[in-house]
Formats: C-alpha cells, structure tokens, sequence
C-alpha cells in the first residue's frame, strides 16, 4: 500500500472523518442569543417597539458594533423579574 492510499484509508472512514457534519452540531447547538427583530416577533410587539424596549436602563441587551442582541436566558430572567414587580 502507498503512502497516498495510507493517507486516503485515513481520511476516508478513518480517524480523520467528522463525526457529525457542520449541520447536525448547528441543530444540536441551542441559540443564546436573539436579534431585536426576534424580540419583537417572539413578544409579539412592533420592531419599534422593541428598539424602545432595549434601550430601557435594566433590559439585558449587548452592542456589538450597530448589532444589538439579546441573551436569551437574561431575557427571561428579566421577564419574569419585570411580570412580578407588576403583581
């Protein structure tokens, strides 16, 4: 056996092949964070009004360069602290 065929039985169902590709790790993985645009949709409020909420002192957002996200848990946490302070 040759050294190229060596090198193909490696990376050909041998040590070198991915376990899982690209996709399936993508719909294992679970989203921490969400656009203001996810925001809006998943409150069911305008995307104003959702540009008008994260800028609201105590709502859990992070800036990177224009791009504004939401982490998910925080967001829930926030939810939750926000709903009993009304109670």
């Amino acid at each position: 056996m040759t050294t190229c065929e060596n090198l193909r039985e490696l990376f050909e169902g041998g040590i070198f092949t991915p376990k899982s590709t690209e996709t399936e790790v993508m719909k294992t993985m679970e989203k921490t964070t969400m656009s203001v645009k996810e925001l809006s949709s998943q409150m069911g409020i305008s995307l104003p009004k959702a540009y008008e909420l994260v800028k609201t002192p105590g709502f859990p957002s992070i800036r990177i360069g224009t791009r504004i996200l939401i982490p998910i848990d925080a967001f829930r946490e926030w939810l939750v602290i926000t709903s009993n302070k009304e109670e």
